[in-house]
Parts: C-alpha cells; structure tokens; sequence
C-alpha cells in the first residue's frame, strides 16, 4: 500500500492543470507519426472541450484516412502514461 501526503480535490472550477494543452502537444507528436501535420494552436482550438469521438471523425477527414483502431487508447496512454 502508498502512503500519500496529500489530494486536492477542485470543486469550484479553477484549473488546477491544464491538461487540454498537454494532450494536444501529445496529439500532434503522435499523428505526426502518422503522417498528419498539424499546428499546435489550430488543433487546440479545433478539439479543446470535443468529445474524442468527435475528434476522431474530424482527424480522419483531415487525414482522408482512417486512424489505427487503437487511436483513442494509445492516445490516452501515451497522455497519461
């Protein structure tokens, strides 16, 4: 068992961490290894606050491909390792 020193619990709103801009970096390091070259702020600002299957769906038309059927789940792997 871990001991832990502590836990903040965010119930009002504020932003503890901003992971929308840490997935994003994570999203195009990874479709630029599939061959899709996106811009950092464009893709924040296209999918910030998107459901992932929305995302999806728009990258694919972007693409004019489909992405590997493990997209979502290497995604979230390689956001929270």
């Amino acid at each position: 068992m871990t001991l832990v020193d502590l836990v903040i619990f965010d119930y009002d709103g504020t932003m503890l961490v901003d992971s929308e801009t840490v997935a994003t970096e994570v999203m195009v390091s990874y479709l630029a290894g599939l061959g899709a070259q996106l811009w950092f702020d464009e893709t924040l600002i296209r999918f910030k606050d998107g459901r992932m299957a929305d995302c999806i769906g728009a990258l694919e038309a972007i693409r004019a491909t489909p992405l590997p059927g493990d997209f979502a789940q290497v995604l979230r792997e390689r956001i929270a390792p």
